[in-house]
């Protein structure tokens, strides 16, 4: 091919870090927007001190419950339309969506901009993965980039508060939020501007060849069962570590956060390094689940901040662990519906997540039961069906050659 016939930017070489970007640009305007909703609230008018955690707790879920409800839809939409189209969308409207964030001063405002953001973000994670899955030579090969934007998704919630909390902390502006606002969505439509002039020719996605429909169907079911249970367990988990800090000082907490999230970093590399076969990451699941509820159990039990870490530790090291594995075989029996089967564990996770944190939070402040038991009993029983699951999986991996460009991405 000469030069001047080659696709924009060359073959499909800048479509998997232009993923990363976006998938990182979301996740960190999630992450950098949660130390700032109680001031931002407080300052609203019509905002009250005494009404700071109903409206901070309502903001979030507001944002969790649009991912849950327009993730299957995006990713539906997607399998019609293609991935680029719903892709741009997402991003362009959830870069403005952080400008509109930027210029919130009423608390309806804040909700409105919450639902947005959660509208938009609904349509990026989903359906890149979906693209991943698309564009996959061999599951190998999509195994370890999926995990990829898992990894990508987590530094952008880890770097996000940072890069909030310093502004905040210099103190030079009116509004601490205003400049990571803009500039997350400026990277949000830097990522968009990049995947507009790529231009790619997906292939069909492999998976679920050896499956028949109806055993592919209900595999999925099990997997989406699975994703709602590791997000409850860790949103149960998230909310119990939260509660410490009146045991603990800001710093031991932030810590704690600190080590979950690089922990869940550094075990979502783990699980699909070069070293390991992705058609065998089945076989985790059972153990996983099994680890994260005795995580559960151990968590208000120990005293000590170094007991305490090292179940965190634990916890972050057994959910990092599985939650790119669901990941995986989603992919591999949602065929060709790629954006619809990757939406729907979107929304299982978020629905999961924001569950487990309700639950936790209400029956901690109660103490009407124990929400880490109830968790605990809800990762064991995933633990099971994870485990009698996993031959059903295991043979669902066809066996397929790279191609030589797919393999550059």
């Amino acid at each position: 091919m000469t030069p001047s016939a080659a696709p924009p930017f060359g073959p499909r070489r800048f479509v998997f870090p232009a993923l990363l970007v976006a998938v990182f640009t979301v996740s960190a305007g999630y992450g950098l927007v949660l130390p700032q909703i109680p001031s931002l609230v407080r300052g609203a008018p019509g905002g009250h001190i005494d009404d700071v955690a109903f409206h901070a707790g309502g903001l979030t879920g507001l944002y969790m419950l649009a991912v849950a409800v327009f993730a299957p839809l995006w990713g539906r939409l997607s399998d019609r339309i293609g991935r680029k189209p719903v892709l741009l969308a997402g991003l362009v409207g959830f870069a403005l969506s952080m400008l509109m964030f930027a210029a919130a001063r009423t608390l309806a405002q804040l909700y409105l901009e919450r639902m947005l953001s959660g509208l938009f973000a609904a349509a990026v994670a989903p359906v890149a993965a979906a693209y991943v899955a698309d564009l996959a030579p061999t599951d190998q090969w999509r195994a370890h980039r999926l995990a990829r934007l898992n990894m990508a998704a987590i530094a952008g919630f880890v770097l996000g508060p940072i890069f909030s909390a310093a502004v905040a902390a210099a103190g030079k502006i009116t509004s601490p939020l205003a400049a990571p606002l803009v500039a997350t969505g400026a990277l949000a439509l830097g990522a968009a501007a990049l995947l507009a002039r790529i231009s790619t020719a997906p292939s069909a996605p492999a998976g679920a060849t050896q499956l028949g429909r109806s055993a592919s169907a209900s595999s999925a079911v099990v997997l989406l069962g699975l994703s709602f249970a590791v997000a409850f367990a860790v949103g149960t988990f998230e909310v119990g570590l939260a509660a410490r800090s009146t045991e603990a000082n800001a710093r031991e907490l932030a810590v704690m956060f600190s080590v979950c999230s690089l922990v869940m970093f550094g075990a979502q590399a783990a699980v699909f390094s070069p070293l390991t076969r992705a058609e065998r990451t089945s076989k985790l699941l059972g153990p996983g689940f099994l680890l994260i509820a005795i995580a559960l159990v151990l968590a208000p039990r120990v005293s000590g901040f170094a007991p305490a870490l090292a179940v965190v530790g634990l916890l972050a090291a057994s959910a990092g662990a599985t939650s790119p594995v669901l990941a995986y075989w989603q992919s591999i029996v949602s065929g060709r519906r790629q954006g619809s089967g990757l939406g729907d564990q979107t929304a299982l996770a978020s629905l999961g997540q924001a569950l487990g944190s309700a639950t936790g939070g209400v029956l901690l402040g109660s103490r009407l039961a124990d929400p880490f038991l109830i968790a605990a009993a809800v990762a064991l029983t995933a633990a099971l069906v994870g485990a009698l699951a996993a031959p059903r999986l295991s043979s669902a991996v066809p066996s397929r050659a790279p191609s030589k460009a797919s393999a550059r991405l």
